[in-house]
């Protein structure tokens, strides 16, 4: 290419960032044609051609045969995926309050590398019935994905929940770990859906309850004595799932049958043909709402003992 056709291109790119800049020219406009430039700069047209090639080449405009030269569109970037929408509205509302705060990036960084530090920590779920807690303990991984960790009372020594983040329990077992612990506990209560549900299962009589171990059945024969959940009748039968022989000998001549969360797959197999009524999930969200904010006031007080000296703005 001629020194001629590249001090032509070198003017036109010029004056086409230029013009981009001010707000003149905008991405897919027409451009003036090689003859009008060749007439204005007093070259030849084919060199001014040669000059808008070059620039073509670069991707600053685009040639388009018995038409003109554009201004070339911006490629514009592929559709954003669901997850990046969300990552983008999520980093968005972090930045802006962040700001307002009056915190730099060094502190975001910091506050959410003790929220991650605390989340890979183990949090114990305790209760009296080694059944429950295990229960309980899949249901926190499967729904706020924490490392949960089931611990049964029985031999259960206070110190050994000292480094524990937070600790999670029945209402039983929290009144018991109260008396010594100082580590925080969050109490977890059933679900409003899950109560109405056992309660209607009761309500209909005739219903086999099937529960994960002793305790569990005890605690709901001792709710059905009470009057805390109606009493069928027939009366409703409480069985600890078992072996799949024991189950279906268990709902010979019953309406229905009640399976407590976490229930093993082949238990609905082995109750029939019965009406079963099989809830997915049995703590209540404003449970997991608690125990969330459990974990973020454990990083926050790790953020704020790791760190050598308040965030800017901080009083």
């Amino acid at each position: 290419m001629s020194a001629t056709t590249n001090m032509i291109a070198d003017g036109l790119r010029e004056r086409i960032l230029s013009g981009c800049y001010l707000g003149s020219w905008a991405a897919g406009q027409r451009l003036p044609s090689a003859r009008e430039l060749a007439g204005a700069e007093d070259v030849d047209r084919k060199t001014v051609s040669a000059a808008y090639r070059r620039l073509e080449e670069e991707g600053l405009v685009r040639i388009r045969p018995r038409s003109g030269v554009y201004l070339a569109e911006r490629r514009a970037a592929g559709t954003p995926r669901p997850l990046e929408r969300l990552y983008r509205h999520w980093l968005t509302n972090l930045y802006e309050g962040a700001r307002a705060l009056e915190l730099d990036t060094a502190a975001i960084l910091h506050l959410v590398t003790a929220i991650a530090e605390t989340e890979a920590r183990s949090i114990p779920v305790v209760d009296g019935d080694p059944c429950t807690a295990e229960l309980l303990a899949n249901e926190l991984r499967a729904r706020l994905h924490v490392p949960a960790v089931a611990l049964p009372m029985a031999g259960l020594r206070a110190d050994a929940l000292e480094d524990s983040p937070l600790v999670v329990a029945t209402p039983a077992a929290a009144a018991v770990l109260g008396r010594s612990l100082a580590v925080p506990i969050v109490a977890v209560t059933l679900a409003e859906d899950f109560v109405d549900g056992l309660r209607d299962a009761t309500r209909s009589g005739g219903t086999v309850v099937f529960v994960p171990g002793k305790e569990a059945g005890r605690r709901l024969r001792s709710a059905l004595v009470f009057g805390q959940l109606d009493r069928g009748n027939p009366p409703v039968r409480v069985e600890i799932w078992d072996t799949a022989t024991a189950a279906a000998n268990a709902v010979r001549g019953a309406r229905s049958a009640f399976l407590w969360p976490g229930s093993p797959p082949w238990l609905k197999h082995a109750v029939g043909s019965i009406p079963c009524l099989t809830p997915r999930w049995c703590l209540a969200e404003t449970a997991l709402l608690r125990v969330r904010a459990a974990i973020l006031d454990a990083a926050i007080e790790r953020a704020v003992d790791a760190a050598p000296e308040a965030p800017a703005g901080a009083q």
